[in-house]
């Protein structure tokens, strides 16, 4: 069926960490480690991999509604022009680049399981004190079943309501492009998009002081703030790469992709995620 596997990570995006040492055999395929136990690791097609059936459909009146994963889709094609173009190359990254990228790493943001976990067990306590007032009433609630109805479309919903205010507010902040030749290169997973605040702030892209950061390959992290000002591609020390990964590590939710399949203690240290990027 058209459009049934349906991607969580892009697979496009995943496809930059493709393993230069990958044995014969395996051309393409990225190193998939296992963040509870960094030696289970295994190599993995992008296309076979980070997908589930169906994730962004929406059924109405028996009929699939396709209209979010065209619209990530579209946002992958613009990602896909804007690295080859500008990233690849370290050329200068017009407004239009600037818009693209910024669609792009929000939808990554919000397509993930992070907002619909924050969401389905605030729907269902809902619906469970709905449903017990209901039951003191000896009454239907007409909630209960709305809730029952819409927490399939969770995940489209998540995506459509929160893409496009996350990405408004990306473009008014300051974006650097940090880049590194590093043997390691920054690592990607399950969840790469990282936000950031300090200790008793809300991490809420409008709080000054927050910052979000997200690989976009192994070779390129964008780091988007309100208020420091890099030059827009920025070389990183081996420093910035081991506290960049260990940021991204622990926002996975189960694992994480290394280029190399490399894997270093740094990157599990609590205190490497804290501090400025």
């Amino acid at each position: 069926m058209e459009y049934e596997q349906q991607h969580v990570i892009p697979r496009g995006y995943t496809s930059a960490w493709a393993a230069p040492n990958a044995p014969p055999g395996n051309l393409g395929k990225v190193w998939v480690i296992q963040k509870a136990d960094t030696t289970d690791r295994e190599l993995k097609s992008p296309k076979k991999y980070f997908w589930e059936s169906e994730r962004y459909t929406i059924m109405e009146g028996g009929e699939r509604q396709l209209n979010v994963e065209k619209a990530l889709q579209m946002t992958e094609t613009e990602f896909g022009k804007v690295f080859n173009i500008a990233l690849k190359t370290n050329a200068p990254i017009t407004p239009e680049h600037r818009v693209a990228l910024a669609f792009f790493i929000a939808a990554t943001k919000t397509r993930t399981n992070y907002f619909p976990d924050l969401v389905r067990p605030l729907l269902r306590r809902v619906q469970e004190q709905a449903s017990r007032l209901a039951a003191k009433d000896n009454r239907e609630s007409a909630l209960v079943q709305e809730i029952e109805d819409n927490l399939p479309k969770l995940n489209a919903e998540s995506v459509s309501v929160g893409m496009t205010g996350m990405a408004d507010i990306l473009i008014q902040m300051k974006l650097t492009i940090f880049t590194t030749d590093d043997d390691a290169g920054l690592v990607t997973g399950d969840q790469p998009c990282y936000v950031w605040s300090p200790p008793g702030w809300h991490p809420g892209l409008s709080n000054r002081a927050t910052e979000l950061s997200m690989p976009l390959s192994p070779h390129h992290l964008a780091v988007y703030t309100w208020d420091k000002q890099c030059p827009m591609y920025s070389k990183m020390t081996t420093e910035n790469v081991n506290r960049a990964n260990a940021r991204t590590i622990s926002n996975c939710r189960k694992e994480f992709v290394s280029w190399k399949a490399i894997v270093r203690d740094e990157w599990f240290q609590p205190d490497a995620v804290k501090g400025a990027a």
